[in-house]
């Protein structure tokens, strides 16, 4: 069944006021960031604009893709015949390997970088959106390792960047609070709008899918691997490589000479 006229313009109205939603949380965020820190020099406020708008883009991508995916996944796997203890299962080895890697995930940001870890993020993520084309045990299986990599990624790399982009350029402590509180902002956004997509891609492929005989549920995250690759490709061109400073003995960032 394809997506009526009424239940469109719910779904368009309802992605328009969340971009609204958006652009007018960032704005009055930045606003209130510049009335608070009044002592502020203009280029410490230069310094916090272009931070903002350098991460959050690229975080609000990031999660966009973690949410159009959750809403659908036990669906898909019932969708291919398994039962509620196989699914239990495939659920348990995502967890555990996110449980596994996490610790790992944050070494190999401090001592690699983390933005090549939110690059490895968006890649990865995108391999197990792309694995659930699949009515194969193995690649599902595999696609929930992936994922569980991911979730551990997403956790670590993106914030820890921030913090050590936050570091180098030298921003104070207040305005790291305002864009830790516009990300739990975006993020949120994300979340609402992510499942809204992911309906809408569900509803609008429907009759297709099921003339061409496919699974209707895989259209949500062949949909949700569009913002994981873009968010690899904007930190990729927007983002400077940024380290740990305790992994490099405590000495000076390497990251400060490029900025």
């Amino acid at each position: 069944m394809v997506v009526g006229t009424e239940e469109g313009f719910a779904l368009g109205a309802c992605t328009l006021w969340l971009l609204t939603a958006l652009a007018d949380q960032l704005r009055s965020r930045s606003h209130s960031a510049h009335a608070d820190d009044g002592g502020l020099q203009a280029a410490g406020r230069a310094e916090f604009r272009r931070v903002a708008w350098q991460y959050l883009p690229v975080y609000a991508l990031g999660t966009l893709g973690d949410w159009m995916q959750g809403g659908h996944l036990y669906a898909l796997y019932q969708s291919y015949s398994y039962s509620i203890s196989h699914i239990g299962h495939i659920f348990a080895i995502g967890y555990t390997s996110a449980a596994l890697l996490g610790t790992y995930a944050a070494a190999f940001g401090d001592r690699y970088g983390y933005r090549l870890c939110v690059i490895v993020y968006g890649l990865v993520y995108s391999l197990e959106c792309l694995s659930m084309n699949w009515d194969s045990t193995a690649v599902l299986l595999a696609g929930r390792v992936c994922g569980g990599v991911a979730y551990s990624l997403l956790f670590v790399s993106f914030e820890s960047w921030l913090v050590a982009e936050g570091q180098a350029r030298q921003l104070p402590g207040e305005s790291m609070g305002q864009l830790f509180a516009m990300a739990t902002t975006v993020n949120a956004l994300s979340a609402v709008a992510g499942g809204t997509l992911a309906q809408l891609t569900l509803e609008l492929g429907r009759e297709s899918a099921e003339e061409a005989g496919a699974n209707i549920y895989v259209a949500p995250f062949n949909a949700a691997a569009v913002p994981l690759l873009g968010c690899s490709l904007c930190a990729a061109l927007l983002w400077r490589e940024r380290y740990s400073r305790e992994a490099l003995g405590g000495g000076r960032d390497r990251s400060d000479s490029e900025r």
